[in-house]
């Protein structure tokens, strides 16, 4: 089996960016962080785990909003995928449809195991 030149020049990202990170002592650990932030472990560790911001946090270069920026990953993500609703077309109240079904439905409920 040989190797073309496309897969010899394929690495892993994370394994790369570690290794590249404890050259110059800015690989991040959670078992530190767990003591010093505990809440930012937990994001670090469960909830954006891949995070380029995590390098920013210790070494010759870090970077003060690092931590700010790690915690707020998630919305800064998700909010372009968020649907707009427009100031006229929502409604505070529940439609009187959905009442009267509900109160179908627990009619149904009840005289059915009647």
């Amino acid at each position: 089996f040989s190797l073309s030149y496309d897969e010899v020049l394929k690495t892993d990202c994370l394994v790369y960016m570690d290794k590249l990170t404890s050259f110059v002592i800015a690989k991040p650990s959670v078992l530190v962080l767990l003591f010093r932030d505990p809440q930012l472990a937990f994001t670090i560790f469960f909830d954006v785990p891949c995070t380029p911001y995590q390098y920013w946090l210790w070494g010759p270069a870090c970077w003060a909003g690092a931590c700010e920026a790690i915690l707020t990953e998630r919305d800064r993500t998700l909010k372009p995928t968020r649907i707009r609703v427009h100031a006229g077309s929502f409604i505070p109240c529940p439609s009187p449809l959905i009442g009267v079904a509900f109160f179908l439905l627990l009619a149904a409920l009840i005289f059915g195991f009647q």
